[in-house]
């Protein structure tokens, strides 16, 4: 019966882990550790291993399991099941195919789990058989019918000891591959290993069925005899997955042989016989799985096609290697009759000897194990060649040309002339081609021999007719040096002719300067030249005067409103009988003149005025406009935020001070203090009357200076003084009263605020203390002002109260619910309650705690109280409580 509750109890701790689809493979084997000649039973250590896919056909990522079952059989009758529990690590089991020249795919992952435990046995009559039956398989298993919901059986055979000699099973010597290239041949050691130099035979065996999808690790494994799993069609255990000429077994060594030729995931089994004698003593089984791909070669001949830029480059190649995994290499360029036609770099250049078609062979590290061979086939052909020369253009000659194809190429050649004009000509010379008119033409001509093409372009540029332009004459009265300027259009070089006849200049300037010797109308020709085109003639009259600039100055930029009075002069380089005009705009005190020297002019308003001086002389007009600024004097002016307020008053001073350039500030507040900011801010320390007043300044434009005074004054109010007594000041709770007594002066109202939240408004009172502690009075005071002032005082009321009460009935009808003391005076305090076993069921330091006696049962519950009075003077409570509901 206790055995029973111990399995149920390891039950719940273990679960189960459900249905998975991980496994591949494992095998029991056990160890005779010794005999017991006092109970006669014999010890042995039984080894579980059991193995995982870890790869991608894991799809639930199912780990290996917490504990392990194996059932212990006598004959049918179960004997005992042990439970092995999961050691915490396992292994990755190496999949490398020890082969240069293959390699596993890198999602190959397989893990093993060892579980190990000790069992002791007494044989009454025969053996026992050890089995482990666990689901499910990888739906991947192309060899089993269902393979998903196929289960697996391990199985061991334990004899009966012969004189008090136990048997040890074999075990298997190492773990092969799981992981196989197909077409590549296979040679698996599935050799093992007794302690007890028995004879072992090897055989293919078919793998047991075990466990089930709905019961996926049996608490109590299936006895013996058990269900072959069931091979899907032409598979057997002699044949669990195809080969060229079958698998080969060694019986007396264990090592499978032979070449697989399909692809899949298959199940096999390797049984182990244990003969003692010539007598069977037992057998083993290793239940596992094979994976065979189709592995990539780690060594792979490659090497570049030929492209089609380089079938006609000529008889020197240059091979690109693009191997992979090689570092040796021979290559073979496919000439007949020639042996030095090879090469061991890796990418060599080689001259062919003539053109033709060529078998290149690449070997990737020749004479190895694992190499590799390709072939490409190269075309070498000679390259050919085909250019023109562009005809001349010039003046004479017109839009109508020849061509002459000239080059490099034999045999027999076509020829593809493309003119950029939609012509075309397909001869090799052709004649009369005529272009449309100015413009830019592509010229192609393509050459094919011998299979081979030659492309050549060029350009011809047939140019626009030259047009020589002289600009027209615009500015006058500007001196006798002149400026000709040119805008002709497709023209290169210039020739000027300016001036009478027998007094001319020339230039071949593109736009020339002239400086005549009196005034007077010149004649101007232009020829403009191109070397492509026929020249251009131009003429046009140009009148030359001496040099008209009318000027004159304005002593200042910036005039203030209330002085401004200005005298203009003309000025300049004009004649006596020229024409002056002046113009001043309609806010001026007159708005024109014609007099060299003006009458004063003033202007009405501030603002930006323009002044223009005209001369007009020999049919020329010229104008200077000069601006002239006229700013408003500088003006003072604030205003406050606050005027009136209890002392100290912080007044905020806004400046409405206005001009038309940066002011200067100088404020003074009629209190010893001054500024230098715009809108300064300033605290009246004292009660009175005050008169501030701001001078401001300009330091640029309109220079000047203005000053502002309040008009009324600022009115700082006093404040009264706040003044009380306590008597006494220290006081004991059970005597907690004092009187208060109103010292105050220049006040109209009193008012106390106690730190305990009380208030008293009479002005003179007595006043009792209901808690012990230190408490602080305040006493506020009120003017006719409105202005207030404070003082504080303090109290000592000493002395502590303590009391606990003896029981509480946490019933919850809301009547004695919870525990809590009665206290006051206290400054720190903890609490601890303690049931019967002197186990702590609450403890706090908050005196204002209660305990509530949840999950505490009826019965007496003692206590200790620790705290301290205000003066840290330290006490001790200690009782009993009782708990009712």
């Amino acid at each position: 019966m206790n055995k029973l509750l111990l399995i149920i109890g390891l039950l719940l701790l273990f679960p189960f882990s459900g249905k998975a689809t991980h496994l591949i493979g494992g095998e029991i084997t056990y160890q005779c550790i010794g005999y017991n000649e006092t109970n006669d039973t014999y010890s042995y250590e039984v080894t579980l291993t059991v193995y995982r896919d870890c790869g991608p056909a894991n799809v639930n990522n199912t780990f290996f399991d917490d504990v392990a079952y194996i059932g212990v059989y006598e004959g049918t009758f179960l004997y005992d099941t042990e439970l092995i529990y999961y050691p915490g690590f396992n292994s990755n089991i190496n999949t490398d195919l020890n082969s240069e020249c293959v390699s596993v795919p890198i999602s190959a992952c397989v893990q093993k789990a060892v579980y190990i435990s000790t069992i002791t046995l007494d044989f009454d009559n025969g053996g026992y058989d050890l089995v482990y039956q666990r689901c499910c398989r990888n739906w991947s298993i192309s060899n089993i019918n269902s393979a998903g919901a196929t289960g697996m059986t391990l199985h061991a055979f334990i004899p009966e000891p012969v004189d008090s000699t136990c048997n040890s099973s074999p075990t298997f010597d190492v773990l092969p591959p799981a992981f196989l290239c197909n077409d590549y041949d296979l040679d698996l050691d599935f050799s093992a290993s007794d302690a007890d130099g028995d004879s072992l035979v090897y055989e293919l065996c078919t793998p047991f069925y075990g466990a089930s999808v709905d019961d996926p690790q049996p608490f109590e494994p299936e006895a013996p005899p058990f269900y072959n799993v069931s091979w899907s069609s032409s598979y057997s255990a002699s044949a669990p997955f195809s080969t060229v000429n079958g698998l080969d077994l060694n019986s007396q060594t264990g090592i499978l042989t032979g070449t697989p030729n399909e692809i899949g995931i298959f199940a096999i089994a390797i049984c182990v016989k244990e003969y003692r004698n010539g007598v069977l003593l037992s057998q083993i089984s290793r239940d596992y799985q094979i994976n065979i791909y189709n592995c990539p070669s780690t060594i792979e001949s490659v090497f570049a096609e030929q492209l089609a830029i380089d079938l006609c480059s000529g008889m020197e190649i240059t091979f690109e290697n693009i191997s992979s995994n090689s570092s040796e290499f021979f290559w073979d360029f496919g000439v007949e009759d020639m042996e030095s036609d090879t090469s061991i770099e890796s990418e060599p250049t080689f001259i062919f000897p003539e053109p033709g078609e060529y078998t290149v062979m690449l070997i990737a590290q020749p004479g190895g194990e694992c190499a590799d061979t390709s072939f490409q086939t190269y075309s070498i052909e000679n390259p050919i060649s085909a250019f023109f020369d562009i005809p001349e253009i010039n003046c004479d000659t017109l839009t109508t040309f020849s061509f002459l194809a000239q080059g490099d190429y034999t045999g027999i050649a076509s020829f593809y002339w493309t003119f950029g004009s939609g012509q075309i000509s397909e001869i090799e010379n052709p004649g009369e081609i005529t272009f449309p008119g100015p413009g830019s033409y592509n010229i192609s001509l393509t050459v094919q021999a011998n299979g081979c093409l030659s492309n050549y372009i060029g350009q011809v540029v047939i140019p626009e007719d030259v047009d020589a332009v002289i600009i027209p004459q615009s500015e006058f009265c500007n001196g006798y040096e002149i400026t000709i300027e040119n805008a002709s259009n497709n023209a290169q070089e210039y020739q000027w002719i300016i001036g009478d006849p027998g007094e001319e200049f020339y230039s071949t300037s593109i736009s020339p300067t002239i400086t005549f010797a009196n005034e007077g109308i010149y004649p101007a020709t232009l020829i403009a030249y191109n070397d492509l085109a026929c020249p251009d003639t131009a003429t046009a009259l140009f009148e030359v005067f001496p040099y008209m600039m009318p000027y004159f100055d304005i002593p200042f930029d910036v005039y203030c409103f209330d002085t401004q009075e200005i005298v203009f002069e003309a000025e300049g380089s004009f004649q006596d009988f020229a024409t002056i005009l002046w113009e001043f705009g309609d806010l001026a005190n007159q708005t024109n003149s014609d007099l060299i020297f003006t009458l004063p002019i003033s202007y009405s308003e501030p603002g930006e005025y323009s002044v223009t001086l005209t001369i007009i002389e020999n049919g020329c007009e010229k104008n200077y406009t000069q601006a002239l600024e006229v700013h408003p004097n500088p003006t003072a002016n604030f205003t406050l935020l606050d005027s009136n307020g209890c002392k100290p008053l912080s007044v905020q001073f806004l400046n409405l001070s206005e001009a038309w350039t940066p002011l200067n500030y100088n404020w003074n507040f009629d209190n010893g203090f001054f500024s230098l900011e715009e809108s300064p801010s300033i605290d009246y320390s004292f009660s009175g009357f005050f008169y501030p007043t701001l001078t401001v300044s300009t330091s640029s434009g309109c220079i000047g200076e203005d000053t502002f005074t309040m008009e009324w004054p600022i009115h700082v109010y006093p404040l009264p003084q706040a003044n009380f007594s306590i008597e006494p000041n220290v006081v004991d709770i059970l005597d907690p009263e004092v009187y208060i007594t109103d010292l105050s002066q220049s006040s109209i109202a009193v008012h106390y605020d106690i730190s305990n939240g009380e208030s008293i408004i009479e002005a003179n009172s007595n006043y009792s203390f209901y808690n012990a502690g230190l408490f602080q009075i305040t006493q506020t005071v009120w003017n006719e002002y409105g202005c207030t002032a404070q003082v504080s005082g303090g109290v000592r009321v000493n002395g502590y109260l303590f009391f606990m009460p003896n029981a509480f009935t946490p019933n919850g009808d809301g009547f004695n619910d919870i525990l809590l003391a009665e206290h006051t005076g206290i400054l720190d305090y903890t609490i601890q309650i303690f049931d019967r076993w002197g186990q702590t069921v609450f403890i706090s330091s908050n005196p204002d705690e209660a305990w509530d006696g949840s999950n505490a049962s009826d019965g007496v519950y003692n206590y200790i109280v620790k705290l301290s009075d205000l003066t840290k003077t330290p006490y001790h409570y200690s009782g009993s409580i009782t708990l009712v509901r």
